[in-house]
């Protein structure tokens, strides 16, 4: 008897994919922000950046793939207030390869030192007890106190402490 066998083709994939994480800036203070790209190995299914990445002392926002399916960036904002030598952005295993392979492991970032305090200036206005000037923090340099640069009246003595939003703060 003669027998005809046929067979569609088909592929096997058993490759797990992976992926790498790389940051723009790992040294982040007040008003900085940092570009995280997630490079993967094969397109990933079922990938959502707000639950499948977890970022320490922060938030990731502006998610998006390139047209390859295969790199994709975020803008990773530290929270306020804090201080933190060992912050870190991980990628989980909860997604998969369009094969339905699932990553073998988590993948995280290098160590990011965040300081968003604001700093604290005080002193006196002038030589001398000054009551009730104006002290402020200019953000910006410009001499001119501007809306949304903290300020406080000096006490009785010239005295006063005011709290600066930016590094660039004179």
């Amino acid at each position: 008897p003669n027998y005809s066998i046929s067979s569609n083709l088909f592929f096997i994939d058993t490759i797990v994919p992976q992926a790498s994480l790389t940051l723009s800036d790992n040294s982040l203070t007040i008003g900085e922000t940092s570009l995280v790209t997630i490079n993967f190995t094969e397109a990933p299914v079922g990938f959502d950046y707000l639950s499948d990445v977890s970022a320490s002392n922060g938030a990731l926002s502006n998610g998006s793939f390139d047209n390859s399916g295969l790199i994709f960036t975020a803008l990773f904002t530290p929270n306020s207030n804090v201080i933190s030598s060992n912050s870190t952005i991980t990628v989980g295993v909860d997604w998969a390869d369009q094969s339905g392979n699932a990553p073998s492991s988590i993948v995280s970032s290098e160590v990011l030192t965040i300081d968003t305090t604001p700093t604290i200036i005080s002193g006196n206005a002038i030589k001398g007890p000054l009551q009730n000037a104006i002290a402020f923090a200019d953000d910006n340099g410009d001499g001119i106190q501007n809306i949304g640069e903290s300020s406080i009246q000096t006490d009785e003595n010239g005295l006063f402490t005011v709290s600066a939003t930016s590094v660039d703060t004179k």
